[in-house]
């Protein structure tokens, strides 16, 4: 990081460029410069953080900085979404050091499925699999699966048994799915079973849900969406504004 010199009795100390925070949104998901909030004073550490606290010792902001800590705080351009976050610089060995950063808001990082998903029960079971991916990845697994079922039912692909398996191979049969999805599908009803209900392997033990397993359940959920929800509605919009055009109407 860049830094200015100055001069502060007979101290030469380092004061940093303005701090920039970029990346991407952990609610909206688009790369952004996400816009930090000014604290309600600088605060300049001069040897022993505590020793040039400008806040008194019983607040908030003086207690953290005597701890070596700071609250950060910004929000996204583009979705107004607010970060937290505790952030502590620790020194290394022969080198400059790096902020140690713990996100306290949001906990989790959020995700939706695409916008052409509009059923409000679908979203619901996607983001509350995603929410709890570090609390339970059997309850993950059962959400996802879910998410799923609500899905095929979504687009038509109901079967009178109402069983999961059944609904998968009346989905198999449109000219639009392909082969590896088919096969995938079925991939989030044994996992999402395996999570749901107490199955167990050949040496008698209970089938527990990997974090490999998890990852490609969502991946897959991901991908019947873009086949049945995403493509269609782009496919529309194209043949839609070609028409429109070919009419003469603006």
């Amino acid at each position: 990081m860049e830094k200015k010199r100055s001069t502060v009795g007979s101290m030469d100390i380092s004061i940093p460029k303005p701090e920039e925070v970029t990346g991407e949104c952990h609610y909206c998901h688009k790369g952004v410069k996400l816009e930090l909030h000014r604290p309600p004073e600088l605060l300049v550490p001069i040897g022993e953080p505590r020793s040039l606290a400008r806040w008194p010792e019983a607040s908030m902001m003086g207690q953290l900085a005597a701890r070596g800590y700071r609250l950060r705080t910004y929000h996204c351009p583009m979705c107004n979404g607010l970060c937290i976050e505790l952030v502590r610089y620790v020194y290394q060995k022969g080198g400059d050091g790096e902020n140690e950063i713990t996100r306290l808001l949001p906990r989790d990082v959020m995700h939706e499925p695409p916008p052409q998903v509009t059923s409000e029960e679908i979203r619901r079971d996607y983001r509350e699999a995603h929410a709890c991916i570090s609390v339970s990845k059997r309850g993950a697994s059962a959400l996802a699966r879910r998410a799923l079922q609500q899905a095929l039912r979504d687009k038509g692909f109901t079967h009178s048994s109402k069983k999961l398996v059944n609904e998968i191979e009346v989905a198999s049969k449109s000219p639009d799915m392909p082969s590896t999805l088919r096969e995938k599908l079925h991939f989030i009803r044994e996992v999402g079973n395996d999570a749901a209900h107490p199955n167990y392997d050949h040496a008698g033990e209970i089938v527990d849900v990997t974090d490999d397993e998890l990852t490609m359940l969502l991946e897959s959920l991901d991908e019947f969406f873009e086949v049945f929800y995403v493509r269609p509605a782009r496919h529309k919009a194209v043949m839609d504004a070609r028409n429109a055009r070919v009419k003469g109407k603006p």
